[in-house]
């Protein structure tokens, strides 16, 4: 495939040149792979918030059940 005139596409397999890949395809894998990787560091980031408040519920739960104990 050439990148300066993206209409010259090469055939995806040989002897069927119905079946092609455009540069339109490679630029459509490259954001789905942006979006991926955004949304797994986002994840990540829920996943520290959510370790963090139950943490702080054990904590809380801890106080609760020292202050019940006689």
């Amino acid at each position: 495939m050439s990148v300066e005139l993206p209409d010259q596409r090469e055939p995806v397999i040989e002897n069927r040149p119905d079946l092609f890949m455009n540069i339109t395809w490679f630029e459509a894998m490259t954001e789905l792979a942006r979006l991926l990787n955004r949304n797994r560091t986002r994840i990540a980031e829920l996943e520290q918030q959510s370790a963090a408040q139950q943490a702080q519920i054990d904590d809380l739960i801890f106080r609760v059940e020292a202050l019940e104990s006689p």
